[in-house]
């Protein structure tokens, strides 16, 4: 008799404690859904914060027409503009690229400025690049004909804020360059600061000299791009530059060239959604108005230009 109510008693401490835990495991499952259901809508918030605009990688020109090539979030439709007016279309695919294609671009005397907006949902996203298009004559002689689309010259500078400009087609048909070293563009701005930037078929150390001093130096990055920013050093007036790569190996590739920089004409204005592309012997400026006031100036430069060996 006393065996039997032992092992009643055992028996009722073990459904005891068999339910004890099953509650516990429900209250806790309700609790991570609760969680759950508390960080499903910050998730959202974060996710809607973290969309990104499009972003134009390449462009190039196809008789009359320009194509362009770029990343964006998969699925999202996309919408590519000049003087407000909605030119081409697109969608980006699943692997996130995108092409768009614009025609008579080049026609005409005026560049064009093309912005981009990316569509997700009932969000418009505009990208901070700008693509700059302008056509410019075959030779530097102008004829009275007007030259078709074909024959033009087209420049595609891609700029945006505080960054390098891009120059994807240049006008000489190549850019200044010695053994895989390229010299892309020079931006500088009216109160001194000035962007050098290019391209290094090697990896290495590049070095920028203004009238033979030192005055920065950077590095090429896994892209093969290399750029230097440099805050206020360059008053108004005229340098020998030289952008020297200094390889792994200890071998230099030196391009030096003649760097002016003019005196802001206060009287010449340019509506921030306005240009203006001044063809020079060796190089090309382009000018425009910034957001918060003053201009960027853009040098694209012919291989001519290069000075020395």
């Amino acid at each position: 008799m006393m065996k039997n109510r032992v092992l009643w008693m055992m028996l009722t401490v073990v459904c005891l404690a068999a339910l004890l835990f099953a509650a516990a495991k429900a209250i806790k499952h309700q609790n991570t859904q609760a969680q759950s259901l508390q960080t499903k809508p910050h998730e959202a918030v974060q996710a809607a914060k973290e969309i990104r605009p499009a972003t134009i990688i390449a462009a190039e020109q196809r008789g009359d027409q320009i194509i362009v090539r770029g990343l964006g979030m998969p699925g999202a439709s996309l919408g590519l503009f000049t003087g407000g007016k909605t030119i081409a279309g697109g969608r980006v695919n699943r692997e996130g690229g995108w092409v768009m294609t614009a025609d008579r671009l080049l026609e005409g005397e005026t560049p064009q400025i093309l912005d981009i907006v990316m569509r997700v949902k009932d969000k418009e996203v505009r990208s901070e690049q700008q693509l700059i298009v302008m056509g410019l004559p075959p030779n530097e002689e102008v004829s009275e004909e007007v030259p078709s689309s074909e024959s033009l010259r087209p420049l595609l500078l891609l700029v945006a804020p505080g960054t390098s400009s891009r120059v994807l087609t240049s006008p000489y048909g190549t850019l200044p360059s010695r053994d895989g070293f390229e010299l892309e563009a020079i931006d500088y701005d009216d109160s001194g600061g000035v962007i050098f930037s290019g391209h290094s078929k090697y990896p290495g150390k590049v070095q920028i000299y203004a009238g033979g001093t030192l005055v920065g130096e950077s590095h090429v990055d896994q892209t093969g791009r290399w750029s230097l920013i440099f805050g206020n050093i360059m008053p108004v007036g005229e340098y020998d530059i030289t952008a020297e790569l200094v390889r792994s190996d200890g071998q230099k590739t030196r391009l030096a060239l003649l760097f002016q920089r003019t005196k802001p004409d206060r009287k010449e204005r340019v509506s921030e959604d306005q240009i203006v592309v001044k063809p020079q012997e060796d190089r090309i400026l382009v000018r425009r108005q910034l957001l918060g006031g003053g201009h960027q100036y853009t040098l694209i430069f012919s291989p001519e230009a290069l000075i020395g060996e």
